[in-house]
């Protein structure tokens, strides 16, 4: 769990390598921000084919995916409200901090939905899993 806690925070925050992005960048559209990643528009002077967006796109969803499969077999939070202000909480915390340390991302409402809809994903198949490892262990 914190392992996965500090890979998420280095991937996240590690300062931009790429020394012409501004300090601090925001955008704030959503859907521009989805469908530009997946456009070759924005990456026309490194040759895209397919759009190296596409890339970020499946990273971000991925990201917290494990943390939302681990969240219920360690504290057994089933349907609570804490597993659910951790879906929506760690990547808007994540987003604020990748602006106010000015690492040289963009930090984008973008990101925020495709990590939490990760997590949601990954803590729905752990719920599910438990119910029927529950299910067969009663049967059985």
């Amino acid at each position: 769990m914190v392992g996965n806690i500090l890979a998420y925070a280095l991937l996240t925050l590690w300062p931009s390598s790429n020394p012409f992005d501004p300090p601090r960048n925001l955008s704030l559209s959503l859907w521009s921000d989805l469908v530009g990643s997946l456009s070759c528009d924005m990456y026309a002077s490194v040759g895209c084919s397919i759009g190296p967006g596409l890339g970020n796109l499946v990273g971000n969803f991925l990201m917290l995916l494990p943390l939302g499969f681990i969240v219920p077999i360690r504290w057994r939070l089933q349907f609570s409200p804490w597993a659910i202000l951790a879906g929506v909480g760690i990547p808007i915390l994540n987003e604020c901090l990748q602006y106010a340390l000015g690492t040289g991302r963009i930090a984008t409402p973008a990101d925020v939905v495709l990590q939490s809809l990760g997590y949601f994903l990954g803590y729905g198949a752990c719920l599910a899993l438990l119910r029927v490892s529950d299910s067969h262990r009663m049967a059985g």
